[in-house]
């Protein structure tokens, strides 16, 4: 029977590697433990994060908008669910430059997503102060 010699230095570092393979899984979960229980001890029940809610918000605003103007820039007289020319002429009076264009729909775009923020900073701020009131 012929031993070969790589066996011997290729069997103690494999025991090696699992090891280390092991120790570092270890680590990292016991780290995210830690960071799993910080992370529920300092929000209380239902906490919203305003930077996600602004971005959801303005995100989902601001593409309304610009679909509200794009579809009546192509369609002048449409009138079906959330889409007419009354509401762009209210949104018109709120958002300087707003129109049923393609240039008035980017600059809907623009003011729908900071409107679309700042209501969600708004928002979350309201529900975290309740929260804070009367959640413990």
């Amino acid at each position: 029977m012929k031993v070969n010699h790589i066996t011997f230095v290729v069997l103690p570092v494999r025991k090696n590697l699992n090891q280390i393979h092991k120790n570092i899984l270890n680590k990292i979960k016991k780290r995210n433990e830690r960071r799993y229980e910080k992370i529920v001890n300092s929000k209380k029940c239902g906490y919203l994060s305003p930077k996600a809610l602004a971005i959801s918000f303005g995100v989902l605003w601001g593409a309304y908008v610009f679909l509200l103007g794009l579809v009546l820039t192509i369609f002048p007289n449409a009138r079906f669910f959330w889409v007419s020319n009354e509401l762009l002429g209210i949104l018109a009076t709120l958002y300087p430059g707003y129109a049923a264009t393609l240039v008035g729909s980017f600059v809907g775009l623009f003011w729908g997503a900071i409107c679309g923020a700042a209501g969600g900073v708004i928002i979350a701020w309201l529900h975290n102060f309740a929260l804070d009131k009367y959640c413990k």
